[in-house]
């Protein structure tokens, strides 16, 4: 289950952290020094990790281990050592840029975080736990970390086992209500997550690459930019492409499978008008997404007062949302009448980016 995920993760590491690239010092040091990339280092490394540390709790291979008659904090060890196999990656980041003090220290944070995420809040005592990692990691002290991280970790790991045969039982509730295009659109996210993983993959790593290589751009000829403007414009401009091709990616799963659906719908009385804001409206929630972290990202590299930060967020989080949706109706339009026309797809692609990269080029403009 893990091997994709950290395929790609290694993938993205060869590229941004290649010889002419990013160094692990580097992005270390910018953590040490703002509380606020630190936390969005240790959050986006649990989210995405998180499938695969919960796998090794809920996984029916290992549901037998209950029934051996060997003592628990056995099993609990070993898997542990699964669990910072895991981590494996996390601590090697950290470990090149700080030292195996603060790599272990970020290891065993993140592996209490996620026996916390895997066990869930529902004591006042889940919610210290939380606390305590989180306040750890915001010390920045890496002995406090490795203090905190071991204690956390240890009791959490053991309530989360403990939990475990109610995690799968509870995973069962369902998950799809509101409104007819709210539950339809998170039928179709949900089913997107669980049949097309690669293709959720393939977009993540498009931004992700076309975004690291503007911020080396950026970070390497910093010197070559002639007003203060200009690497915002590059930054913006490589990310309105990777935004659209990641949606329009993401829009043709989503659209055969609003199709393949469609009788059925048809038979429930969903109508059109309800479905296609069903599908635009998820794939505009995952631009949002994109570009919200994009800016908070941008206004983190760049310096950026809190509120500014905050703003451009907010700007890119909208951007993002209107290019997905308008992406998604230029997908629609390119498959109509039952047809898979792979150059109206490219023509509906290729004209929104070079609409889009005009209205930047205009706002850009109109703002000197």
């Amino acid at each position: 289950m893990g091997l994709p995920l950290f395929s790609a993760i290694g993938i993205l590491a060869t590229v941004i952290f290649s010889t002419s690239g990013l160094d692990a010092s580097t992005v270390v040091q910018r953590a040490e020094s703002s509380s606020t990339t630190r936390l969005v280092l240790l959050l986006a490394w649990s989210t995405v990790t998180l499938p695969v540390v919960r796998a090794i709790w809920s996984t029916r291979e290992n549901a037998f281990l209950r029934a051996l008659p060997i003592p628990r904090w056995q099993v609990l060890l070993w898997l542990g050592a699964l669990l910072a196999l895991a981590e494996l990656p996390w601590f090697v980041l950290w470990t090149r840029g700080g030292g195996v003090a603060r790599g272990l220290g970020a290891t065993l944070t993140a592996l209490a975080l996620h026996a916390c995420m895997v066990a869930r809040v529902r004591t006042w005592t889940d919610g210290a736990f939380v606390s305590m990692t989180c306040v750890a990691w915001l010390a920045s002290v890496p002995a406090g970390r490795i203090v905190a991280g071991t204690i956390v970790s240890a009791l959490a790991i053991s309530r989360a086992w403990q939990r475990a045969p109610e995690l799968r039982g509870g995973s069962l509730r369902s998950r799809i209500s509101g409104p007819p295009a709210l539950a339809l659109g998170t039928a179709y996210a949900l089913i997107a997550f669980r049949r097309h993983g690669a293709t959720l993959l393939r977009a993540a790593i498009v931004v992700s690459i076309s975004m690291a290589w503007a911020g080396f751009g950026v970070r390497n000829d910093a010197a070559s930019w002639s007003d203060s403007s200009g690497p915002l414009q590059f930054v913006l401009a490589v990310w309105i492409p990777s935004s659209v091709f990641a949606a329009a990616s993401l829009a043709g799963p989503v659209l055969r499978t609003d199709a393949a659906a469609g009788w059925v719908l048809a038979v429930c009385g969903t109508s059109m008008y309800q479905r296609r804001a069903a599908t635009m409206g998820m794939i505009a929630i995952a631009g949002a997404a994109v570009g919200l972290l994009v800016g908070a990202s941008l206004g983190v590299a760049l310096d950026l007062p809190a509120g500014a930060r905050l703003c451009w967020g907010a700007a890119l989080g909208l951007a993002g949302a209107a290019l997905s949706a308008l992406t998604e109706v230029g997908v629609r339009w390119s498959i109509r009448e039952e047809g898979h026309d792979a150059g109206r797809v490219v023509l509906a692609v290729l004209a929104l980016v070079a609409v889009a990269e005009g209205v930047l080029w205009l706002c850009l403009a109109v703002a000197r």
